[in-house]
């Protein structure tokens, strides 16, 4: 079959700047959605600098690339390892950039990915974040992709109902996207195709602001696919255009080629995750990619630290010795003992904050059985922490950088560890007594990777933990 597409995107009627973008390689039947956030600057230069990248692997990567990041016996057959290897790619050149320069910190981007098989007569479904796929056929509507959002999770539980969502304040939570952990979830979604199926593409500014029904009315009644984007476009920008706004809308034409075919379908949504040894292979294949990138970092990010003015510097300082009260540079205990590295009079290495909520808060977190509802009150923990927790003494962590691994100890300030060498390092809660919660997805982690370069200042790590299950047991 053939497709029939229109793309179009709009800024919407509120915000100043589109942080919205898209992509199509029509010799390769690609097309995919992204929606930045984190901001104007960090929101858009997510969202681009992964439609670029994913654009750009379509013709760069090789297969022993991909070799490379996701190992075939991991992987089932049928899934395109290319586009999941491009997106798990995207996460990291994000993340790294987000940790590097701290006007970008926290950004991230959705992306709502189909690839057609004409072979097969498939389509394939890469999707993280709340943009969307829908399906339009027979004069019905079916959503193809899921939310990742809390608001998805607590109607999926039933905590609350499709009418609470209009007003509901977790509306734009995002439980998972691109760029914004250094590890990531990718849902995989296969999906066979007819001749006269429709296929919309958008971002959360057209399914925000129009319903299923209507976008399902939209195609019935103009058929034509320019006529179909333009008039959802419109649409949104009607009901408010509170957002962006982009849509992608495909036709599938039967051009003779078409031919019934009896395909195995995965009945659930399969969702793959790289760990520690993927990222580690994902930094090698990176650079050759990023070579090709066109896309260049906004000028009001390149300031790496507030700590690079002197105003910024001696206000900061005060307020740090103010809430912690103790010696800046004061360190209880690292293994082994190093220098402070000189890099023309710039430090390297990380000042470890460690905190626990206050009694009440933990009696609070404790109490609660619903797992949605313990995420939002670890939100407003890492929203308010002088408010909602206490410095913590004592608790043994490991830091690892690539090539020496330091033994810190907490205590009520912050424990400043000099490294050896710049790039991504690891921090390890040793202490099993306590967990850490993650100050992105609000959930228990492991360890925290972030990337440590020469600067002015210890980078700052604020880290909250809370007893571990086994502990509260004894």
């Amino acid at each position: 079959m053939k497709i029939d597409y229109y793309v179009k995107t709009d800024v919407g009627k509120v915000r100043k700047v589109n942080e919205d973008s898209y992509g199509i390689v029509e010799d390769k039947n690609l097309f995919f959605v992204c929606d930045g956030m984190g901001g104007t600057i960090a929101g858009n230069f997510a969202s681009n600098l992964t439609s670029e990248i994913v654009t750009k692997s379509v013709d760069i990567l090789n297969d022993k690339d991909i070799d490379t990041v996701l190992k075939p016996s991991n992987i089932e057959s049928y899934v395109n390892r290319k586009f999941l290897t491009s997106i798990f790619l995207s996460n990291r050149a994000v993340y790294n950039f987000s940790q590097k320069y701290h006007k970008l910190s926290g950004m991230g981007t959705t992306i709502s990915l189909l690839w057609y098989n004409s072979v097969h007569e498939l389509i394939h479904i890469c999707q993280v974040g709340d943009s969307r796929i829908y399906l339009i056929r027979n004069n019905k509507i079916r959503l193809l992709t899921k939310d990742h959002t809390k608001l998805a999770e607590l109607l999926q539980t039933g905590k609350i109902t499709y009418q609470d969502t209009i007003s509901s304040e977790i509306k734009s939570m995002i439980t998972r996207a691109v760029g914004v952990q250094p590890m990531l979830k990718i849902d995989y979604i296969l999906e066979k195709v007819y001749p006269d199926d429709y296929i919309v593409l958008c971002t959360d500014g057209l399914c925000d602001e129009v319903n299923d029904e209507t976008i399902r009315d939209v195609v019935i009644n103009f058929k034509d696919v320019k006529k179909i984007t333009e008039k959802l476009i419109d649409l949104a920008n009607e009901s408010g255009g509170k957002d962006n706004v982009t849509a992608i809308v495909l036709k599938f034409v039967n051009d003779g080629s078409f031919l019934e075919k009896q395909i195995f379908l995965p009945i659930e949504i399969k969702t793959y995750e790289d760990d520690k040894k993927m990222v580690i292979n994902e930094e090698k294949v990176l650079p050759k990619v990023l070579n090709k990138v066109k896309i260049k970092l906004p000028e009001e990010a390149k300031e790496k630290t507030i700590f690079l003015k002197p105003l910024h510097l001696g206000i900061t300082l005060a307020i740090f010795l103010v809430i912690f009260g103790v010696v800046f540079n004061k360190i209880t205990k690292i293994l082994p003992t190093n220098k402070v590295v000189s890099y023309e009079g710039k430090v390297l290495g990380i000042g470890l904050s460690v905190r626990v909520p206050d009694n009440e808060q933990l009696k609070n977190y404790y109490s609660k059985k619903d797992r949605i509802e313990k995420l939002m009150l670890i939100e407003a923990w890492y929203k308010n922490i002088e408010k909602n927790t206490v410095p913590v003494e004592g608790i043994r962590f490991e830091i690892r950088d690539k090539n020496n691994i330091y033994e810190v100890i907490s205590n009520t300030g912050s424990v400043n560890v000099n490294i050896s060498g710049s790039g991504l390092t690891e921090i390890s809660l040793v202490d099993k007594n306590y967990v850490m919660l993650d100050d992105k997805s609000y959930q228990t982690i492991e360890s925290i990777q972030t990337l440590v370069e020469p600067a002015d200042s210890y980078l700052p790590v604020v880290v909250i933990l809370v007893p571990s299950e086994s502990s509260l047991k004894k």
